[in-house]
């Protein structure tokens, strides 16, 4: 069994193309997509430094790496699968290398397919590849891929070996990775022409319900927080709230159509994050004040009514203090207190006034400052009335 077109469009997305040899966290030259010369030649560190390599020969040396861990799936795993259980599969011991130790793959060969499903989130460190994980879920689990427009991330690297993130793009590779593995050196960009997006057609993904938990919704949730969206909270459901973000996103990127989770949306979300680029703000929301924004966000009102509640609290005793001597001095509303003073004992008569003014002065402070972070929640576009 082989990893489809659309699996390796799917590990291109995730794990990106790096067109010269670089070096990688701990200073290993590497090449392309995840090669070093543990793998087989060629051997990044005796490659030319600084020169990108034809995009055609590093997505056929990366094929042939990949051999190796689709053979270990296929001996690993004892059930059957399906095409896009075994890509997903391939696409985590791609990036983990554990598809033989993995809890959740004895669940998988004892029949247990939600289990594994579920058991795929165990592997989330670090904390950044958990959305990875919930995108080879989602494939194994509903086989909905991520990657429908045959767009992956390219990123050039000095001679040096330091990846250039900032110069990266986005290029079609559909026409380089169709139903035949490309044979070693056979096939040059230059004979494939430009490729055709159309030659990786969009796979038909199961409708977005409102209202119901989807993964599809927690990603794109994710992704438009990351890059300066308010979506209530992150519950992979498609509300009013994402509804809004997304279509604040489309307006902000000048996407038309109506505010939905596509292909293209996704294609977005990636250009928008490869460039850096985050959420303008403009100069009225940066400079917003209690005042300004509270009929549009009820969380400022509801403080303004806890700080009055505050002050009623506080003023009224501190007040009742100062004219309790006088209380005392009219005999008439002596007696009527005389049952309360009786059960004070020898509690000064100002210290339940007392008690409840330093309740109304915290229950202000902290209401004050639960405002203050709301506005300064709103002047970061981090909340949305």
């Amino acid at each position: 069994m082989k990893t489809s077109p659309k699996g390796v469009a799917d590990l291109l997305l995730h794990e990106g193309v790096v067109t010269s040899p670089y070096k990688d966290s701990v200073g290993v030259w590497t090449y392309g997509v995840g090669h070093t010369a543990g793998a087989r030649a060629p051997d990044p560190a005796k490659l030319p430094k600084g020169v990108a390599a034809p995009l055609a020969e590093l997505i056929d040396l990366f094929r042939r790496d990949l051999a190796k861990y689709e053979a270990e799936v296929q001996k690993t795993v004892k059930v059957p699968l399906k095409q896009h259980e075994f890509d997903a599969l391939v696409s985590f011991h791609f990036n983990t290398g554990a598809i033989g130790r993995a809890s959740f793959v004895k669940k998988l060969n004892a029949g247990d397919r939600p289990g594994a499903a579920k058991g795929m989130l165990d592997w989330r460190k670090p904390p950044e590849i958990l959305d990875r994980r919930k995108a080879e879920q989602l494939l194994f689990r509903d086989g909905v891929y991520s990657n429908c427009d045959g767009m992956v991330p390219v990123y050039p690297a000095t001679a040096a070996g330091a990846v250039q993130w900032g110069k990266g793009k986005r290029v079609s590779v559909a026409g380089l990775i169709g139903e035949d593995p490309l044979v070693a050196g056979s096939i040059r960009a230059e004979q494939i022409g430009p490729p055709r997006i159309e030659s990786l057609p969009a796979e038909a993904e199961p409708p977005i319900r409102p209202g119901v938990k989807d993964p599809r919704v927690e990603l794109v949730q994710r992704r438009l927080v990351g890059r300066g969206y308010a979506v209530g909270e992150i519950d992979a459901k498609w509300g009013s709230l994402t509804r809004a973000a997304v279509a604040g996103f489309m307006a902000d990127r000048v996407l038309t159509g109506e505010p939905m989770i596509t292909a293209d949306l996704r294609a977005e979300l990636d250009k928008a994050e490869m460039e850096g680029w985050t959420r303008p703000i403009a100069a009225a929301r940066a400079e917003a004040t209690a005042s300004t924004i509270a009929d549009k966000v009820p969380t400022v009102q509801e403080t303004a009514w806890s700080r009055l509640l505050a002050k009623v609290l506080t003023i009224p005793s501190l007040v009742a203090a100062g004219m309790a001597g006088l209380v005392e001095n009219v005999s008439e509303a002596r007696e009527r207190v005389q049952p309360v003073l009786d059960v004070l004992g020898t509690v000064p008569w100002w210290v339940p006034l007392l008690a409840v003014s330093a309740a109304g002065i915290a229950i202000w402070r902290s209401q004050r400052r639960a405002e203050q972070e709301t506005v300064d929640l709103y002047r970061t576009a981090k909340l949305t009335p």
